[in-house]
């Protein structure tokens, strides 16, 4: 039967959409109101060498930190059962489709990734189920490293209750994914347990090293002061980042996260300076990003001229 072109009814996919762009909106509006509020204070503000070589550090730690993430998604694809492509390949491919994140949407270096990968001879389903594992991963991962910190961002969190019963739980849930997976797809690769730990060790890491990074931008960048525990800055980061993640139509959860970094870290730095440093580490992930990009493509280059003269 073909579809009814007079048929209005948004389909569940394109109402999560509109919400996802209606958040993008609004979480460029509060920014923009924070840009004009302290116009006068923004105005004032120069980049010196304090905050130059922090800035520097944290686009070169972020590039690094991309390897953690490039390095679960190839031992999600070996728990899927992928073992034909070699590792340098496939981080490449990591490598190389990142970038588009920056894509509207949110979904084309998901996409990309796939595509390359099935160039290079990985199944259609690894990729899939890699896939899924990401996602549920990095959600996992932030959510641990919301709970290490989070007491001082969220009022919920002070009782130590969470932390014996909340972690168990999401680490239980996520190492028995496969299970769910297969019970729900049976056509899915049975997988132990303990296979996903590393993965969601490197996601961890991932939102620990680059938490770092905005500590030591906000530590000893000049005019900045965190008043704070310090992993009050790595829980604010691992909450700020899933949810630009998860928001559909938000490219590399651009104003998402500026909008959430901001909210949860002016209690500790100031309104202005909560700014400026949400502002500052959406430069530092661009870039980072992008020198991973190009540390992909040119290593790509140089291992297929040296296999074009062997």
């Amino acid at each position: 039967m073909k579809p009814d072109p007079n048929n209005k009814t948004r389909t569940p996919q394109q109402w999560i959409s509109i919400l996802g762009t209606l958040l993008v909106l609004v979480s460029f509006y509060y920014i923009g109101s924070q840009l004009w509020g302290y116009r006068e204070t923004l105005a004032s503000w120069t980049p010196t060498t304090a905050t130059i070589l922090p800035v520097g550090f944290g686009i070169i730690t972020y590039a690094l930190a991309n390897y953690l993430l490039a390095a679960a998604w190839i031992r999600l694809l070996r728990v899927c059962g992928e073992t034909t492509v070699d590792w340098r390949t496939l981080c490449r491919i990591y490598g190389k489709s990142q970038i588009a994140k920056y894509v509207p949407g949110n979904i084309a270096h998901i996409a990309g990734r796939h595509t390359m990968g099935r160039l290079v001879g990985v199944s259609h389903g690894h990729l899939a189920i890699a896939a899924l594992y990401e996602i549920i991963g990095l959600v996992s991962a932030s959510l641990i490293i919301t709970l290490i910190g989070g007491r001082g961002v969220l009022d919920q969190f002070t009782s130590i209750t969470w932390w014996i019963y909340g972690l168990p739980v999401i680490i239980a849930g996520y190492l028995a994914t496969p299970w769910l997976i297969k019970k729900f797809k049976p056509v899915a690769t049975s997988a132990s347990p303990l296979l996903m730990l590393p993965p969601l060790i490197y996601y961890a890491l991932f939102f620990l090293v680059s938490g770092i990074a905005l500590v030591v931008i906000g530590v000893y960048g000049e005019s900045f002061t965190l008043d704070s525990d310090y992993l009050i800055v790595l829980s604010a980061f691992a909450i700020a980042w899933s949810v630009g993640f998860l928001t559909p139509g938000a490219p590399s959860g651009i104003g998402i996260r500026e909008a959430i970094l901001i909210l949860l870290l002016s209690p500790f730095t100031g309104e202005a300076n909560a700014l400026i440093l949400a502002l500052l580490f959406r430069l530092v992930t661009i870039a980072g990003d992008t020198l991973f990009y190009f540390i992909s493509l040119v290593t790509g280059q140089t291992q297929s001229q040296q296999a074009s003269n062997s």
